[in-house]
């Protein structure tokens, strides 16, 4: 820059639009946190999360099978 008032008036004009870009970045992740979940998104969380459970009673019941079996050979019961 030429002058130092040219710099200024630059650096305020860059500082300006930085800060008007962060009120609207904060204010979008504040309007949107937790709100921004369709129904559709919805009905495959629940499905997924659903299945997940599933396998995770086949899992444990599996290893209740092999520990009770375990225990019957020992006489742990």
């Amino acid at each position: 820059y030429a002058t130092k008032e040219e710099a200024e008036t630059a650096v305020a004009a860059v500082l300006a639009a930085h800060i008007a870009d962060e009120k609207r970045r904060f204010n979008h992740v504040k309007d949107n946190k937790g709100r921004n979940h369709t129904w559709a998104w919805n009905v495959g969380y629940h499905r997924r999360e659903a299945k997940r459970a599933r396998e995770q009673v086949a899992y444990h019941e599996g290893k209740l099978a092999v520990a009770k079996s375990k225990a019957k050979e020992t006489g742990d019961e």
